[in-house]
């Protein structure tokens, strides 16, 4: 079976947001070496800050 590659970005579309940026490389080096000594992944640490955001402006 083949993977439907238009349908999944679809399906990725209705589902999701994605949120990105730039930021100085030296600025993410230190952030990433920071999540891996917590040992948690961007996306984890991300959820976390957004849902504490989101919970301070109810």
């Amino acid at each position: 079976m083949t993977r439907d590659y238009k349908k999944e970005r679809e399906w990725e579309q209705q589902k999701y947001t994605r949120l990105h940026t730039k930021i100085s490389k030296e600025t993410g080096e230190r952030f990433k070496a920071k999540l891996e000594s917590d040992n948690l992944k961007y996306t984890e640490w991300l959820m976390q800050q957004i849902d504490e955001y989101l919970k301070g402006r109810k």
